[in-house]
């Protein structure tokens, strides 16, 4: 008979489930980050692919390996100003859902209605001396106001064979920055879903907090290079015409970026549920995984 059809193995793997259950709600309890029976926060399943049952090998791999636990461990024990776990994630969220209103009004910027191009433009312009009136320039379409009178032009249909060299790398930077402004707004969907996720115990793991930290670095270095880019290409270039200086559009996209540093450090100082960090020593199957005494 194998270990794994012994069942003395496999209820003393159960027994030793159950203590570390027990033993990471109570330590939940003393860092003040909740415990299963009436914690608050807004629990939400976890996914089926870390389901040790239903997914035993993606379980093994991105949530109970020794680095997903390791990764687990990293935060404060005590949780600082004696916050608790749904307060951590409360502030991650409202940081994340506000982010997401500056996004969305930042993506405004692809209107053809030449008002919202005026008020939602990325890069603004106002006439040097000899060149009078103003210059809005949106994600797909350019509006101009001259002597009150508002008029617009669609991105590919603007002419810069009279204009000097800025006009064609600003209309370039604009091209390039419609992809960011995008997937800034749909990758932030998971954040925030993600800051849901880990307000309790139960529905807290190891490959979520990870993928809360690494999704918010890659998206802050990834958008920072995008924006910096358009700043170089457009409203940072010096122009026979217009003096340039960012609008409303880029400016609340670079704060929603920014925002982002928060929710990162909210998921950096919460520490994963003690029975998420010691699951590495649990079989699927209930037997003991090899080295399980340590830590014991």
């Amino acid at each position: 008979m194998t270990g794994e059809d012994d069942p003395s193995v496999a209820a003393s793997g159960k027994k030793l489930e159950k203590s570390l259950l027990q033993e990471g709600e109570r330590d939940d309890c003393e860092l003040g980050t909740g415990t299963e029976e009436g914690e608050m926060g807004i629990y939400t399943p976890p996914p089926k692919c870390l389901d040790d049952e239903q997914c035993p090998g993606c379980h093994r791999v991105c949530e109970a390996s020794a680095w997903c636990a390791a990764f687990g461990r990293i935060g404060l024990d005590p949780l600082p100003f004696g916050l608790q776990r749904h307060q951590i994630m409360v502030i991650a969220l409202v940081f994340s859902v506000l982010g997401q209103i500056f996004l969305v009004a930042g993506i405004c910027a692809f209107s053809k209605d030449n008002d919202t191009v005026v008020n939602t433009a990325w890069a603004i312009g106002t006439g040097k001396s000899g060149h009078s009136g103003s210059v809005y320039v949106g994600l797909t379409r350019v509006a101009t106001r001259v002597h009150g009178k508002l008029s617009g032009t669609d991105i590919s249909d603007v002419n810069c064979d009279d204009l000097d060299d800025a006009c064609k790398s600003c209309v370039n930077a604009v091209e390039g920055i419609q992809v960011t402004a995008i997937m800034g707004v749909i990758t932030q969907v998971p954040q925030i879903l993600t800051d849901i996720q880990r307000s309790t115990v139960r529905g807290d793991r190891n490959c979520q907090k990870f993928m809360g930290v690494a999704t918010g670095i890659f998206g802050c270095l990834s958008t920072l290079a995008a924006l910096g880019t358009f700043r170089d290409s457009c409203w940072r270039l010096q122009t026979e015409y217009y003096d340039m200086e960012p609008g409303p559009g880029f400016i609340l996209t670079a704060v929603a970026t920014i925002l982002k540093t928060i929710d990162v450090v909210c998921h950096l100082i919460l520490p994963t549920p003690r029975i998420s960090r010691n699951q590495a020593l649990v079989d699927e199957d209930g037997g003991l995984s090899r080295g399980s005494s340590k830590g014991l």
